[in-house]
């Protein structure tokens, strides 16, 4: 018999580190149980036996370490024009870090296992078969911007604000009832921003005043309200403050 391990649900282990602080542990802000804590990050979404072992290899082969890869290259360059260069040529790494972990979401599962053509013929799927069935077809989130892709870097230079994360690592920007941009943060201060191409704004790089920080941590609230599995990140507990 296979030995269960504890799993993470959808926030990867490598991401939650980046959001540490000198205790190495992450402020959490639970929003099942309504309170905030601290946490080692081995313990922040994590359930026993939720992936067989030959799951979680496809989801560190694929997804969780090609993505880790991507985000310590971003550190190592000096110049914003070189990480938007470099983010645009490895698209096929944040393509893939978009599909699985929005099919790491327990209400995108719960909703295909109510509606979909799947779940009818073959009955109520594990969220592990939902993510073998989906790595042969080429659907992504992404699609949801019209044209082409263009990501950049997001930058928090503000000493007082910091970028908070969700359980699946993404959110969304939505104008007009239509999604416009994607946001990942990478680290308190640092987040990838992909939105449509444009020629008149090929800017290599955002820097996010302190209300457009606000802004962005309510829709980090917001995409987790609609889609996460129930918690927020921070370094800080003051990150949530701003956000209710």
């Amino acid at each position: 018999m296979e030995k269960k391990i504890r799993s993470h649900v959808a926030l990867p282990l490598n991401l939650i580190k980046e959001f540490e602080n000198d205790k190495n542990t992450v402020c959490v802000f639970d929003l099942l149980q309504k309170k905030s804590y601290f946490a080692n990050g081995t313990k922040v979404g994590v359930e026993k036996g939720y992936y067989s072992q030959q799951c979680e290899l496809f989801l560190s082969s694929e997804i969780e370490g090609p993505f880790h890869d991507l985000i310590t290259k971003l550190k190592e360059m000096n110049h914003y024009y070189e990480k938007t260069n470099f983010l645009n040529n490895n698209r096929d790494v944040l393509e893939r870090f978009f599909k699985y972990q929005f099919l790491r979401s327990k209400k995108v599962l719960e909703n295909t296992n109510k509606y979909s053509l799947a779940a009818i013929a073959l009955g109520s799927l594990s969220h592990e078969s939902l993510i073998a069935i989906m790595s042969k077809n080429d659907s992504n989130i992404l699609s949801l911007i019209e044209g082409k892709l263009f990501a950049r870097m997001l930058v928090v230079k503000s000493t007082n604000k910091s970028l908070i994360d969700n359980s699946l690592g993404f959110y969304t920007v939505v104008e007009s009832k239509k999604i416009k941009s994607f946001v990942v943060p990478i680290s308190p201060k640092e987040a990838i921003y992909i939105s449509s191409y444009n020629e008149k704004d090929l800017a290599s790089h955002y820097f996010a005043t302190d209300n457009e920080i606000n802004i962005l941590n309510k829709l980090c609230l917001i995409t987790e309200k609609q889609i996460g599995n129930g918690f927020l990140i921070g370094k800080k507990f003051d990150n949530f403050a701003d956000i209710h």
